[in-house]
């Protein structure tokens, strides 16, 4: 344990050395203070972030994995080095997110009770190469976590990856690679072409297969309109779509949905804007293709091994969510209710984030899970809680 705290003081005075280093070390580049300057700020963007946090979770004793076989850890101390860089220079971009992560867990149930054990991870969360060869057209490929639409529970018209990590704050959804071709003639219409050529960092339980797509945007006054038709190298084609409307500067509206074969998912929802910034929204989810009912883990590998694009495994889901990220100046709060109708379970997530000045947030959030021993959401864990700090630079 000793070892652990010791790393993320490490990565605490690191982070102070980097923005030091920020402040005037440009002459490792090999350029003047001036020329340095001006080259880094006309083609140089990055941010560096250093996220330290505890965590606890809690396993349902009499649920679906009273004998912890999925090896869940009930306490987690973990550090992560978070830098971001991009170089833009006349038509071309290159991004890069490297990833340092520094583990350390404990079990109390299941095959490791009463073990401990370190961990360290390096990887590349994502990265990017993209050129303008024309006016209005982009060409790109590299790793990235592609999401779309409106709506905060998931993204049904994704044909992709529907889950868009919006249960986790503070986890980053991991990337998959991409190549992607985008034509905007103006400013309305845009055309795009993609490719999913591998799983990235993404770890799916079924095999990985291609999928292509074409996608083609409108943007209105007061809204956007979103068509994509998709086929997966191993599965049946898929049109999805979205529609988004400003009612005032208030009250948004929007629907989101894809059909396929065997499949039809549609999410209907809206939110309205308080004076102060805060959002309030309502979405409901339909899945035609989960079970109303019946053993969940067959479900999960049922629809897991059709398309690896499924994230809820029932059919009907109600969401709830307060969201105000300036709350009395220096909070931003989240309260969020998922409540899954057919077997009346509930996730209910409350987070809360503070900062303290430009460079340090502290932060906690928590899930508390609700429902019977084999329902989506009570079945697995009690709760899920963490909290810790990030510097950012």
């Amino acid at each position: 344990m000793p070892r652990i705290l010791k790393f993320m003081a490490r990565m605490g005075l690191c982070s102070f050395f980097l923005l030091a280093l920020a402040g005037g070390g440009t002459a490792a580049f090999g350029l003047d203070a001036d020329q340095g300057s001006s080259w880094f700020s006309d083609h140089v963007r990055w941010s560096f972030r250093n996220l330290n946090f505890a965590q606890i979770r809690e396993l349902n004793a009499d649920g679906l994995d009273s004998r912890n076989l999925l090896n869940t850890s009930k306490y987690t101390l973990q550090a992560e080095l978070r830098p971001d860089l991009a170089i833009i220079y006349d038509r071309m971009e290159l991004q890069v997110k490297p990833r340092a992560v520094y583990t350390w867990e404990k079990w109390e149930d299941g095959r490791n009770e009463g073990e401990d054990d370190t961990n360290s991870d390096y990887f590349i969360q994502e990265w990017l190469a993209r050129v303008q060869p024309l006016e209005g057209l982009f060409l790109s490929y590299g790793r990235e976590d592609l999401q779309w639409g409106p709506a905060y529970l998931l993204s049904a018209s994704n044909p992709f990856f529907s889950a868009n990590g919006s249960d986790r704050p503070k986890t980053e959804v991991p990337g998959a690679d991409y190549g992607r071709l985008i034509w905007s003639p103006n400013m309305a219409w845009s055309l795009s072409l993609m490719v999913n050529t591998d799983d990235g960092e993404k770890e799916l339980f079924a095999d990985f297969h291609k999928t292509y797509a074409m996608k083609v945007d409108y943007t209105l006054t007061d809204g956007q309109i979103s068509l994509n038709l998709a086929k997966q190298e191993s599965a049946d084609p898929r049109l999805g779509a979205y529609v988004s409307w400003n009612f005032g500067e208030s009250f948004l509206a929007y629907g989101e949905g894809s059909v396929a074969e065997k499949d039809f998912e549609v999410l209907v929802g809206g939110s309205y804007t308080f004076l102060e910034g805060a959002i309030l929204a309502l979405e409901y989810f339909y899945n035609d293709s989960g079970t109303r009912d019946g053993d969940l883990v067959e479900a999960f590998f049922t629809l897991q091994s059709e398309d690896n694009r499924e994230a809820f495994l029932r059919k009907n889901y109600l969401l709830l969510q307060y969201f105000n990220q300036d709350l009395l100046g220096k909070w931003n709060a989240l309260l969020r209710l998922t409540y899954g109708v057919d077997d009346s379970s509930m996730a209910i997530l409350a987070a809360g984030e503070y900062n303290l000045g430009s460079h340090l947030q502290l932060f906690a959030n928590g899930t508390y899970f609700t429902g019977d021993d084999d329902s989506e959401f009570g079945g697995l864990l009690e709760y899920r809680a963490l909290c810790g700090f990030e510097l950012i630079f």
